[in-house]
């Protein structure tokens, strides 16, 4: 929510607390609200609190700021899951090859934690459960802290070698919603820096095969003599 949607989003706290449930909304109590949900777009805010007077059960009892979080997004085991299957959909359908851009940045420094997008996608198939356990504790950890920088998109083959080339790149495939998607790109770090998802598994293994001419390599300089 824009500051500009605070009086918007003042009605509606306050028609559930103290119209409801007979609690007194102060500029303070309306304050900490505000920041605790100004990440969410209003409407959604909106449905949540509804949500929440509807529930036969909770909706006997005054909303907290996690409770309607929670309405939004579900709980930590949920959105890691959820996070977890784009990133594999994304893995099984586009591949290594395109750079990505999801509409989640915890999915971004997830993946960056864990090697990269390359390196999750050299994943075998009877890895991928480890995989996900890995992925949904440090998703579940980060749901804890302050978000932390991220690379604004999570960089693939092609893009790795085209930069190197000096080539055009071509723009990351957004997964998910394109708004969001867009938000992430526009708030992350550049992902220039091939530590993003470089070296690949397998780099130790290659032999260089470029030799250097020989009279292009450093010649011995002769020895002054001695007066």
């Amino acid at each position: 929510m824009p500051p500009t949607d605070k009086t918007a989003f003042g009605v509606i706290l306050t028609g559930c607390l103290q119209e409801l449930y007979d609690k007194p909304v102060a500029p303070a109590l309306l304050n900490l609200w505000f920041a605790c949900l100004q990440p969410y777009p209003l409407a959604e805010v909106q449905r949540a609190f509804e949500r929440h007077l509807g529930n036969p059960d909770a909706g006997q009892f005054p909303p907290k700021p996690a409770d309607i979080v929670r309405l939004i997004d579900g709980s930590g085991d949920g959105q890691a899951l959820l996070a977890w299957a784009k990133a594999e959909r994304a893995l099984r359908t586009v591949g290594g090859y395109r750079s990505v851009a999801f509409d989640d940045p915890l999915i971004h420094v997830v993946i960056a934690d864990m090697g990269g997008w390359l390196r999750l996608c050299e994943t075998k198939t009877d890895e991928l459960p480890f995989r996900q356990q890995e992925f949904a504790k440090r998703y579940r950890a980060l749901l804890l802290s302050v978000l932390p920088d991220y690379p604004a998109h999570l960089c693939g083959r092609a893009e790795l070698a085209n930069r190197s080339g000096g080539f055009a790149v071509e723009p990351p495939l957004q997964i998910g919603d394109p708004d969001r998607a867009a938000r992430v790109m526009l708030n992350g770090a550049e992902a220039t820096a091939p530590a993003l998802a470089w070296p690949p598994a397998n780099l130790a293994t290659r032999k260089l095969t470029t030799r250097v001419p020989v009279s292009a390599q450093p010649q011995p300089q002769p020895q002054a003599e001695a007066a």
